[in-house]
């Protein structure tokens, strides 16, 4: 439109306070000689998982629901340590040489996550241990992580309902834009007017 000004920002959820590398871009138009500029307060240090999720953290999980592994998955999982993946266990190194035929695969494949780094980005889509993108396998459990720790990774209120079915419950978490980076575009706008 005439008379506006096209402002892009990158804005990372780990510079916004979360525990959680989710990178997104967003654009907004305003008019000339008012264009926003987005400076969030970037975290000089920031969390990890274990900072959001951990017990010793104080977190209780208020929708503790989440997918198990299955059998054959617990026995990849098994012997695969926090943050380690396909290649800390003999098994997970058979597995990956019988899947990919001497192809060496992602560090994503068979990935618990590590309680001192941030979290992957949070996705919509049922957690699969065997694909190489979006592994959410707890660090110690035998399970994918909870809706109310994905909700925790994307600054989601513990009092926000999500009133649906578990796998919509996932799809609408991992769908989400992370709170923390909508209160940033939402001030810059503001701010623009």
């Amino acid at each position: 439109k005439k008379g506006r000004a096209v402002t892009e920002w990158a804005l990372d959820a780990r510079d916004l306070g979360l525990p959680q590398i989710r990178k997104r871009i967003f654009v907004i138009a305003a008019p000339v000689g008012r264009a926003a500029e987005l400076i969030p307060p970037r975290e000089r240090k920031w969390l990890v998982l274990r900072d959001a999720i951990h017990p010793d953290a104080g977190f209780d999980d208020p929708d503790p629901e989440a997918f198990p592994l299955r059998r054959n998955e617990l026995l990849l999982f098994a012997g695969i340590p926090p943050g380690g993946n396909w290649n800390s266990s003999r098994l997970g190194r058979k597995y990956a040489g019988i899947r990919f035929r001497g192809m060496r695969p992602s560090g994503n494949l068979l990935r618990r996550l590590s309680w001192d780094r941030p979290a992957p980005c949070v996705v919509a889509t049922k957690p699969d241990g065997y694909r190489t993108r979006g592994a959410t396998v707890h660090p110690e459990e035998p399970r994918h992580l909870s809706v109310g720790e994905m909700r925790a990774l994307q600054g989601v209120s513990r009092s926000h309902l999500i009133a649906a079915p578990h796998p919509a419950r996932i799809r609408q978490v991992g769908n989400g834009v992370a709170v923390p980076m909508a209160e940033a575009v939402g001030r810059a706008i503001r701010a623009a007017e």
